[in-house]
């Protein structure tokens, strides 16, 4: 594994120790176990042109910041955001969190909410919203459903298309690397509560996907 990839999850865990309940804790792990994987084996960071990112709170980057959510699915006060922002950006972590690191991994800078009006997507886009879960219904009304974020995703091809051109942008997209992060916290609270009759059917969606999506 190189080192910066090593440095960077290595500062992560010691970031997300201080904050998180032991729930997000083994979350968190199965997102880093994918990282690991990620930066061992996968595509070198030259190649990436583009990070798309869907998915719950794990990887939310301000986009509920925007919407008319709840407040256990915000994260827009203090004391999120403090240690590297020194101010809350809608991430549910007192830093960076995990598509942070591989973008920065990446070369690519922190990829921006899809809502953020100022966003520029020529290198990606991130369509996360805390308290979405696997199916629509979760959290509904409140949240940015997987559907939703998809439809987002289409809007996105289009400005590219708009912007670049048809040939230029379906290179990018191409190229793209694909991350879903949504369901593990749906999933543990049906395991370690024993309230969910459907927890042991769904099946947490964390996965990295290089090129067609």
């Amino acid at each position: 594994m190189p080192d910066d990839c090593f440095s960077a999850i290595s500062s992560f865990l010691s970031s997300m120790a201080k904050l998180i309940s032991h729930k997000t804790l083994l979350s968190t792990c199965l997102m880093l176990m994918l990282l690991i994987n990620s930066c061992k084996f996968g595509a070198s960071s030259e190649e990436i042109t583009a990070f798309f990112i869907f998915g719950d709170s794990t990887v939310d980057t301000g986009n509920n910041n925007y919407t008319n959510t709840i407040a256990e699915n915000s994260a827009n006060y203090k004391p999120y955001g403090q240690r590297f922002f020194g101010e809350p950006t809608g991430r549910f972590s007192d830093g960076r969190v995990i598509v942070d690191l591989i973008a920065e991994y990446a070369k690519l800078p922190l990829i921006p909410p899809f809502l953020e009006a100022s966003a520029d997507f020529t290198n990606g886009a991130n369509f996360a919203s805390g308290g979405a879960g696997i199916l629509p219904e979760t959290n509904k009304g409140t949240v940015i459903d997987l559907p939703t974020q998809l439809k987002n995703y289409e809007a996105v091809q289009k400005t590219l298309v708009e912007k670049l051109g048809e040939i230029r942008a379906k290179e990018l997209i191409s190229e793209a690397v694909y991350f879903i992060s949504l369901g593990i916290k749906q999933r543990l609270y049906g395991w370690l509560s024993g309230k969910s009759k459907n927890a042991g059917t769904l099946s947490p969606c964390n996965l990295c996907l290089h090129g067609h999506w």
